[in-house]
């Protein structure tokens, strides 16, 4: 019965800590004011990327089927959270990308 609840905490907690996650990141796009001093280039950084890395990680998935009281819909609904908020992380890429490209072309 522990075992479970502990499964279900983990479970809950990944996913409220990816909610977070996505959260941050549409906070941090709105929030941010563009210097006109500073050019995009200036501007970019890598570091609000690498959360990337670990939404596709298999590691939380094999320790999570590993746990007792695991059912393959838990981590079936976390992997498709995952791979949306990563879906989420590479428009902003994309849109970053573009940014750079315009005053790169410029």
């Amino acid at each position: 019965m522990i075992q479970v609840v502990i499964f279900g905490l983990v479970a809950g907690g990944s996913i409220v800590v990816l909610l977070a996650a996505l959260i941050l990141m549409r906070w941090r796009a709105y929030v941010t004011v563009p210097d006109p001093e500073r050019s995009e280039v200036d501007r970019f950084s890598m570091l609000g990327y690498q959360p990337m890395a670990r939404l596709l990680d298999e590691e939380d998935f094999t320790f999570l089927a590993a746990q007792p009281g695991y059912r393959p819909e838990t981590g079936a609904k976390l992997r498709r959270e995952r791979r949306r908020i990563f879906r989420l992380y590479l428009r902003e890429l994309a849109r970053d990308f573009h940014r750079l490209h315009a005053e790169a072309r410029e």
